[in-house]
């Protein structure tokens, strides 16, 4: 658990609940560095207890199958052009 910062401690519960939803947002749309900054700057953390932070709101997913890489997607349509006459 995250220990409150001075900052932290000022700002209103509509406050705290809007960056903790812009810090989501932010990382839907992989812009993980802007949201830890935005961490950094609101709750006055550290670098390390930031990144701790946004990942504690949204965790890094890593893809299943890196290896693959869609490339099953390519194959399945490869078939497809076989009864294209040329």
């Amino acid at each position: 658990r995250f220990e409150a910062s001075t900052l932290q401690s000022r700002l209103t519960d509509d406050e705290f609940e809007d960056m903790r939803a812009n810090v989501r947002e932010l990382c839907a749309n992989q812009r993980r560095i802007p949201a830890i900054k935005l961490v950094r700057e609101t709750l006055g953390y550290g670098l390390k207890e930031s990144k701790d932070y946004t990942e504690s709101l949204c965790p890094i997913v890593k893809d299943p199958d890196p290896i693959n890489d869609g490339r099953a997607d390519c194959d399945s349509l490869d078939s497809n052009f076989d009864d294209i006459p040329f």
